[in-house]
């Protein structure tokens, strides 16, 4: 078994069986959040006493091992990933920069308790666990189900590898993997979790309402947390996005873009860059910002729940009882 599966590997088995772990229930009064430091757990003692170590914490994190503790074989692979000398420099690293969580269990804690104001009564709070390893993967940094997940902390602490050229994450990733954003990409993980699109986003149009619902669980989730640090900018990139977002609206609209289903025409507006093609200024992903504006006045002007918003499945509905306008500045 390879690294990268004796952190993960389980986490996807897991996901049927997690209701089976111990989750405490959304009440009136609000409910605490711990988070599990799975990452502690493999570096914080010698290789040498790793074996003792796991086997009394083994009931805390049983679902990560996907075979027992007592096998000798499956014990030494994880023996050998915790004496890997690059995945302890990592978990040094994790470590110093992130001692103390206090501040995430309590940030997570509002976030979910907010959350929970607009979801059903029958809503569990996930169960949250911190990992590290030597894989850095911008798309994996956060794993999870409705009622589980966990927080690869290496990719928040990347910033600390220069000398690894950030092992191959791009430098305009790099800038927005902070410790300002994990509460942020925990909601959006959640939210992902706790409404799955009946289908997937085929349109532009489809896309922004897609993002600008998840963007706007966001608001719900995190209300005092800027809107730069929401949709993973910088302050200088939003601020580029309301001083254009006329212009760029009206270019969607005039290229006969928003009903478009070619992906290779779509990508350049959604997916991850530093840039949006064909733009100097924008930064990528600038349908998730059009989006967010949309849903956000659908909200307003329709007076619906979050549940009515999610379970809104009509994009151009959404859009034409937005009365969504912006004007060319």
């Amino acid at each position: 078994m390879g690294k990268r599966e004796i952190l993960f590997y389980t986490l996807f088995l897991l996901f049927p069986f997690v209701g089976l772990v111990s989750c405490g229930k959304f009440s009136e009064e609000k409910t605490p959040v711990k988070i599990h430091r799975f990452d502690k757990l493999l570096f914080e003692v010698s290789p040498q006493e790793l074996p003792a170590h796991l086997q009394k914490n083994e009931k805390e994190f049983a679902f990560f091992f996907d075979a027992p503790l007592t096998d000798s074989a499956y014990l030494r692979e994880i023996i050998l990933f915790a004496s890997d000398s690059i995945a302890r420099e990592i978990y040094d690293s994790v470590a110093k920069k992130y001692s103390d969580l206090k501040w995430l269990e309590n940030e997570l804690g509002e976030a979910f308790n907010n959350a929970k104001k607009q979801l059903p009564d029958s809503t569990i709070i996930p169960q949250i666990y911190v990992l590290s390893g030597t894989d850095f993967d911008y798309d994996t940094r956060v794993l999870g189900s409705e009622k589980f997940m966990a927080i690869a902390l290496q990719d928040y602490t990347v910033s600390s590898f220069q000398k690894y050229n950030y092992f191959g994450l791009p430098l305009y990733l790099v800038n927005i993997l902070d410790s300002s954003f994990i509460a942020g990409d925990c909601m959006d993980t959640w939210c992902q979790q706790l409404f799955v699109p009946k289908k997937p986003a085929e349109s532009l149009l489809e896309f922004m309402i897609e993002r600008g619902k998840r963007l706007y669980f966001k608001d719900i989730a995190l209300p005092e947390m800027p809107d730069n640090i929401k949709i993973r900018y910088s302050e200088k990139q939003l601020e580029w996005c309301k001083a254009n977002e006329g212009f760029m609206w009206s270019f969607f609209v005039q290229q006969n873009l928003l009903y478009e289903k070619d992906y290779l025409k779509i990508r350049a507006f959604v997916n991850e860059a530093p840039k949006t093609s064909g733009f100097a200024d924008a930064p990528g992903r600038f349908a998730d910002f059009i989006g967010w504006q949309i849903v956000r006045k659908y909200v307003k002007k329709q007076g619906v729940s979050l549940q009515e918003l999610m379970q809104e499945t009509d994009a151009q509905k959404i859009l034409k009882e937005s009365g969504y306008k912006p004007k060319m500045k």
